[in-house]
């Protein structure tokens, strides 16, 4: 009898250990992770400041492979490659993944928050139901977020007020700007912003929304001339979305996926600072560089502007996401709007 039990105590040993064994040798060696804004901008920085978190954390035991500017994929591209893993992780901003994820739209209606504060409550809300939808349809984690730039429109002629959209054809950065161009009045054209200073000197288009960062960086001015920075003109932050494949998540240990979690709070931490110093001072050098800028559209006419615009909006967001979850969702950004 006592030989049985030592027996079965040990094979339950090796058990034990050959299982301890596998786990640690599913470690994951490296990880891959995209983002899309130029070189020398905040986010890029963010995306290094990832990678010596992430390095830091595990002793250079998970490696962190850098991709910034879009040096293997753009934001469109994002909805595809890291959900299959084809690299397993990004910084994307998800209004482009609306269709997949129909509850992150909310974040990425134009005019429809008050100020800063407004909008982080509504994303704070909002962050568990997108968390979630995220797992299931888009087979990706969301561990937090990283603030780009408040949006601005830039463009070659003067917009002061809704009549002064008809005609034109401007970039919107998703499904949620080109349905506040339509409503507006103007042909939206979506396609990746490192297209769109080609595009705008060749006529294609007549103007874009980015960030006053990105305005700079990519040198709009030069094909530009009017620039409208009311911070909830578009909106007061454009929300960047940090995600990874959920397939490199599980085969994470424990103590990769808590070095993850926490390099991707320090990228939140450091870009909700950072992106409202850079974009004070991006919109002082635009200023500079010859652009006009319009720091308020008139309140009547902005009233008039988001009176066409609003209806559209939550029709859209209504139809996507389900009348039973758009409305509380909804009810919830008028409730926090004050």
């Amino acid at each position: 009898m006592i030989k049985t039990t030592l027996k079965f105590c040990t094979m339950a040993a090796i058990a034990c250990s050959l299982a301890s064994g596998a786990a640690w040798a599913q470690d994951v060696e490296k990880i891959r992770i995209i983002g899309t804004l130029p070189l020398g901008h905040h986010m890029t920085e963010g995306l290094r400041i990832f990678k010596k978190e992430v390095e830091k954390s595990t002793d250079k035991k998970l490696k962190v492979d850098i991709f910034p500017a879009g040096q293997l994929y753009n934001d469109s591209d994002a909805v595809k490659v890291i959900p299959t893993g084809a690299v397993d992780m990004g910084v994307v901003q998800l209004d482009m993944w609306a269709g997949l994820v129909p509850s992150a739209g909310i974040l990425y209606m134009p005019t429809y928050y008050n100020d800063l504060d407004h909008y982080y409550a509504v994303r704070d809300a909002v962050s568990p139901a997108i968390a979630q939808d995220l797992e299931e349809k888009g087979n990706v984690k969301l561990l937090g977020w990283a603030d780009y730039d408040a949006e601005a429109l830039i463009s070659k002629k003067q917009i002061q007020k809704l009549e002064d959209f008809k005609g034109t054809k401007l970039r919107g950065y998703g499904e949620y700007a080109a349905s506040f161009l339509q409503a507006v009045g103007s042909s939206p054209v979506v396609m990746s912003s490192s297209e769109a200073y080609d595009a705008m000197s060749k006529g294609t288009i007549d103007g874009t929304m980015s960030g006053p960062t990105s305005h700079l960086s990519r040198k709009f001015y030069e094909v530009g001339k009017y620039l409208i920075t009311q911070p909830n003109f578009i909106q007061p932050v454009l929300s960047y979305a940090i995600m990874v494949n959920l397939d490199t998540w599980k085969k994470m240990s424990p103590e990769q996926q808590k070095a993850v979690e926490a390099a991707a709070t320090k990228v939140q931490d450091f870009t909700r600072e950072a992106f409202q110093e850079a974009s004070a001072k991006a919109i002082v050098e635009l200023e500079k560089n010859g652009l006009q800028i319009n720091r308020e559209i008139a309140p009547a006419e902005f009233e008039r502007i988001k009176k066409a615009v609003w209806p559209v909006l939550e029709k859209k967001y209504s139809d996507q996401v389900g009348e039973a979850k758009a409305k509380p969702i909804l009810d919830k950004v008028n409730e926090l709007r004050g």
